[in-house]
């Protein structure tokens, strides 16, 4: 009787141990693929603000550089009058 009793000690204690090892583990692989995925997200953030001001800085000049050859081709026309 004691035979089995040290044969199924022995089996908890692994299985204690293993079953430690494997929570760990997972627990360690999901951890790194979140924080994988929220470097990802965070990196796509910063170029989407990054874009965005980019653009509205473009329109903005685009806006002035229209405005300005309007402005130069109305005083070239009054010039160019007799």
């Amino acid at each position: 009787m004691e035979g089995y009793t040290i044969a199924i000690s022995f089996i908890g204690i692994f299985a204690t141990f293993g079953g430690a090892y494997l929570g760990a583990k997972i627990s360690g692989e999901k951890a790194s693929k979140i924080s994988r995925n929220q470097m990802i997200m965070e990196d796509l953030k910063m170029y989407s603000i990054n874009n965005r001001n980019f653009l509205k800085d473009f329109d903005e000049n685009i806006d002035k550089a229209l405005i300005k050859k309007v402005h130069n081709k109305r005083e070239l026309s009054n010039v160019l009058e007799f």
